[in-house]
Parts: structure tokens; sequence; C-alpha cells
């Protein structure tokens, strides 16, 4: 593992508290010097201004210089390639809130699943459907994203275990080629439409 993917963090996504915890800036300070953390993402209409709390969070707490805001990226490709120089992706997403949709996004989410398909590890709510996809096959790690303790000893776990979180980001990364990806999951869909296609035809 080169060290510019050893020593990262990333989030990607919408940058709103439901998403982004100033919990997860408290707890990236309590790891060693070297441990950064990259956002890229944009504010909604309802969180404009958050950027500059955690920036300003992060600055209180003096790792303003380890927090890298990039801005809405518009290639994929960008954003792809913060997530490969990562060895852990965040997705510490609020499912404890009367949000419906915030509960129930376990596989609606695509940001776990381009983590695992640049080769990284995931950081996950500690919700039993997050923890039945993603932590139990041993594609990552689980927290209470309302915790910074909580939130720390994962880092810190991941950081004291660097040869296990790449095998955890190889394995997820091997899920997505073998079965996460369209051709795999319409395959069945698009054999049996071939095959009523050519019933019409003989017809």
């Amino acid at each position: 593992m080169d060290k510019e993917k050893a020593f990262s963090f990333c989030f990607h996504g919408s940058v709103v508290p439901d998403r982004l915890p100033i919990a997860l800036i408290e707890a990236m300070a309590r790891l060693p010097e070297e441990y950064n953390l990259n956002v890229c993402g944009y504010e909604t209409v309802g969180s404009m201004g958050y950027v500059n709390q955690i920036m300003e969070a992060a600055h209180k707490l003096g790792i303003k210089h380890r927090i890298h805001y990039h801005g809405a990226l518009s290639m994929r490709k960008d954003i792809m390639n913060i997530v490969r120089k990562s060895f852990v992706g965040i997705n510490l997403l609020n499912t404890n809130c009367a949000d419906y949709n915030l509960q129930n996004m376990s596989g609606a989410s695509n940001k776990p699943f381009e983590y695992l398909a640049g080769g990284a590890a995931v950081l996950v709510p500690n919700d039993p459907e997050w923890e039945k996809i993603f932590v139990q096959p041993g594609y990552g790690l689980s927290c209470d994203p309302g915790d910074p303790e909580s939130i720390y000893q994962a880092l810190k776990w991941c950081v004291e275990n660097k040869d296990k979180i790449k095998l955890m980001g190889e394995a997820g990364r091997q899920k997505i080629f073998d079965e996460w990806n369209y051709e795999k999951q319409f395959g069945p869909i698009i054999d049996h439409m071939s095959f009523s296609d050519k019933i019409v035809r003989t017809l």
C-alpha cells in the first residue's frame, strides 16, 4: 500500500450534517498528524455554510490542514481518483432520525459501492442493515455516526490494522467486479428479454 493511499480517508456526496457529522472531525483530531480526510461534494439548499462549519471546527481542533475540501467535482473519474488514493471511504449516514429515506438507504446509497469499486474499505453506520451488507461479509467497519468516541475507535482500528483494511478493500472491489455491477444484476433480465424475442421471431 503506497504512502498516499495509506494515510487518507475520504468522503464524497452531499455535505450535510446527516452525512458528514462534525463528530467525524472531532474523531480525526485524535488521530496522528499524518492522517488526513479528503472531502468532495456539495452543500444542499438546506446546508449552505456547512462546509465553513466543518472547517471552523477543524481549525479550533488544530487540524484544518488535515481536512481537504475539493468542492463539487463534476467528473466521476476525479472523484474515483480521490477514492483510489484513500484506504477507507466514509459513509456515516444518520439512520437514527425521523427521515424514512435516511432510515432505508443501506442498499440505495451509491457511496459505499463506489468506495469499494476503488479498493477502499468502508466505514458505515452501526445499523443492522448496513452491517449485514458491508460489515459482516468483511468489507469494512461500523460505528455510531453521532458519537465521536465510537468514530474514533473505528478510525483508530483502521490505522492500526492497515493490512486488514487493505484486504477488506480488495475483497469489496472483487465483490463489485464479480457481482455488484449492472452487467451481473441485469444479466437475467437481458437473457429473458433475448429469449422472449427469439420466441416472438419464431411465431
